[in-house]
């Protein structure tokens, strides 16, 4: 049941594994801590950077999954894709 729901929302939201890969090292970071939950205050504390610079990376990663403008999307894939 869960791949299918995986299999599902990847064909519903145009995810490419290919897209994965144009992710700079710090977005694949941000990525990985983004599937632990932590927020973007949070990431932003741990990556010495500021808040606003994690927007960026969050906005960034989204147009390159190709992911939907909905709120969680990102939150959806990074939790689907990585194992934690």
């Amino acid at each position: 049941m869960i791949l299918y729901v995986i299999c599902l929302y990847h064909k519903t939201s145009g995810i490419s594994y290919d897209n994965e890969k144009k992710l700079t090292a710090t977005e694949s970071r941000v990525l990985k801590l983004i599937a632990e939950q932590k927020k973007s205050k949070e990431i932003a504390v741990i990556l010495f950077v500021s808040e606003k610079t994690i927007r960026n990376h969050r906005y960034n990663i989204k147009k390159k999954l190709d992911l939907p403008k909905e709120n969680n999307s990102l939150l959806k894939w990074a939790i689907l894709n990585f194992k934690i």
